[in-house]
């Protein structure tokens, strides 16, 4: 009985509710507490095992009430007091700006009358600040948590509680000597300019997305293509840049596991600290330390406790990072690939088409890597695909043979990007010469990731109410096939494509029966109108707020209906929220005048 994943299930939940439901319980928590550990005891007196394993959740419920009353008493109370103030305040940079659409905006730290917070910063200019610089002016708080009077953002998971919008000049004081907790960031700084240098523009991005997570050079076109083929990923620094990393220490190390330790506990703190403690690394180091110590100390590694234990420890230091969608999609991934990768590799191994192939032949040894990449894909999507329909909107069908067909050259490339960091800090014309080395590769992805977006049907859009129906017919056809054993794959894939090809065709022909049809897509201010008339469609306009949201609705509204051509796109006059869109959604979808 694995006591500390139970306990940390418990726990999750209870951060989860109090992250999410927005209640105001400050009068009940006590109360709350106890009565889960009055219904703890009360299973623990029961003889059943399951009963104990309920109490165990039920302590941990108990632990995590108590824990995030704590947390809302000490942090989130006094940032929630600080909401709506207005007036003369002074942090200190964390990280180096970044030019936003009004200027430009930046981390840093906040002290405030004994407490400080992480703060995002906004400026109405593109000042030059480095780490470490004081920042003084007159500023208006606004508290980003839930239980703040506007909407939450995604910050609080970040561990960011106050956002700060300038009222005046403000004044830069200069760091007065360098500190080590700002070495991060000019690394990354510096890592980030020899790759600018040295790869050429069509992978440049690319390149500094995956060694480092700094995705905000990546072109619409490039970003669009990974997300609709599904492998996104690995330009999220999470468990797969942390598994190369260690993989490159331990060969470094001469696979001597105490040098292996000793060598990897400073780098990836680092690393972390240079992918800016994004959730997601945060927790694939914490298990990895886990399997280092039990490496070292020659104990049997369990990657159930070692996930519950890199959890345990981020809600512990920060409950509203279960609300970061970066935790949930690392964590859940983890949870697919531990509970459903062994299985569905087993099915599919045991078929008597493959039971004939020798598992040490060189076709049994390619089989292997085959049925074990489509397995952890499988594994991994299974529990994230959800996540990704309800916070992007997306369901890449194509991924798993993207993944297949990319993710066996990612290492490579990985140390070939590190690679060029070093030698352009020995010599220039090397750094570019292994960069030109490394771009081919690069340009594979690239090219993979854009012709698999293209494929009709490969990435289903939740914009369309028949499309949810089709992914709960999905699961529920992916649950049939892993709970009877007689299940074949086969079977459960062609169900589920005929599934979506009924509903495409029924998107298609919601709108073709029609002799006119008119959609209004709401893009804020501006205007985007799509009209069909027997057999076909027209756009009227392409603009709104955002112009690359606006392409992105107007793409998916007609990809979702089976139209991947459009007859023709008719632009009235060229003011921006008319035609600001245009360019994106030209990139997206064809069309004929």
């Amino acid at each position: 009985m694995r006591i500390l994943m139970l306990f940390t299930v418990g726990f999750s939940i209870a951060c989860g509710l109090c992250g999410y439901l927005l209640w105001d319980m400050s009068g009940i928590w006590l109360e709350l507490s106890l009565g889960f550990v009055f219904l703890s005891a009360s299973f623990f007196l029961l003889k059943p095992k399951c009963c104990k394993k309920i109490g165990i959740c039920a302590v941990g419920l108990a632990v995590g009430f108590l824990w995030y009353a704590g947390f809302d008493a000490l942090r989130l109370e006094k940032a929630r007091a600080l909401d709506g103030f207005t007036g003369e305040i002074t942090f200190t940079a964390s990280d180096y700006n970044v030019p936003s659409q009004y200027g430009s905006r930046g981390d840093g730290q906040l002290c405030y009358e004994g407490s400080t917070y992480r703060v995002r910063y906004y400026t109405n200019s593109a000042l030059d600040i480095e780490p470490g610089d004081c920042i003084t002016g007159t500023f208006r708080l606004r508290y980003t948590g839930s239980g703040g009077n506007e909407k939450g953002t995604y910050l609080p998971g970040e561990g960011t509680l106050l956002i700060a919008y300038p009222k005046g000049e403000l004044q830069v004081v200069e760091a007065a000597q360098d500190d080590l907790c700002y070495l991060p960031a000019k690394l990354r700084r510096s890592m980030l300019s020899t790759l600018k240098n040295a790869f050429a523009d069509d992978v440049e991005s690319f390149a500094s997305a995956l060694l480092l997570g700094e995705d905000s050079g990546l072109s619409y076109e490039q970003n669009t293509h990974l997300k609709a083929s599904g492998i996104r990923h690995v330009i999220a620094v999470s468990g797969l840049h942390v598994s190369i990393v260690m993989a490159g220490i331990y060969l470094l190390a001469g696979r001597r596991r105490y040098l292996t330790f000793l060598l990897a506990l400073p780098v990836l703190g680092l690393f972390a600290a240079m992918a800016g403690f994004t959730p997601s690394v945060v927790r694939a180091c914490l298990m990895q330390i886990i399997v280092l110590l039990s490496v070292t100390a020659r104990r049997e590694y369990d990657l159930p406790t070692s996930l519950s234990f890199a959890v345990l420890v981020m809600l512990t230091v920060n409950p509203l990072a279960v609300t970061s969608v970066s935790f949930q999609l690392s964590v859940t991934s983890v949870i697919g690939i531990v509970a459903l990768s062994g299985r569905v590799y087993r099915r599919i191994r045991s078929w008597k088409y493959f039971a004939e192939i020798k598992p040490k032949s060189p076709s049994g040894r390619l089989l292997n890597w085959s049925i074990g990449s489509v397995s952890v894909s499988f594994g991994a999507m299974v529990f994230t695909t959800p996540l990704c329909a309800v916070y992007f909107g997306t369901v890449s069908i194509v991924g798993i043979v993207t993944n297949m067909l990319t993710l066996w050259v990612i290492s490579f490339i990985f140390y070939g990007v590190f690679l060029v960091c070093l030698l352009g800090v020995i010599w220039a014309p090397a750094a570019a010469a292994a960069a030109w080395l490394i771009a081919w590769p690069i340009r594979y992805v690239l090219l993979c990731a854009r012709l698999l977006s293209a494929v009709p049907m490969g990435c289903v859009y939740m914009i369309q109410p028949l499309n949810v129906c089709w992914l709960i017919f999905a699961y529920a056809v992916i649950f049939v096939f892993l709970a009877f054993p007689g299940g074949r794959l086969y079977q459960a894939v062609s169900a589920v494509f005929l599934g979506l090809i009924l509903v495409t065709a029924c998107n298609w022909t919601e709108s073709a029966l029609d002799n006119y049809t008119v959609t209004v897509l709401d893009v804020g201010q501006g205007q985007c109108i799509l009209l069909e008339s027997h057999g076909k469609a027209y756009m009227v306009d392409c603009g709104g707020e955002y112009p690359q949201g606006t392409a992105d609705l107007a793409a998916e509204i007609l990809l979702s209906k089976g139209i991947y051509r459009l007859d023709g796109l008719i632009l009235t006059h060229y003011d921006s929220d008319h035609t600001g869109a245009a360019e994106y959604f030209l990139s997206r979808v064809y069309v004929d005048t």
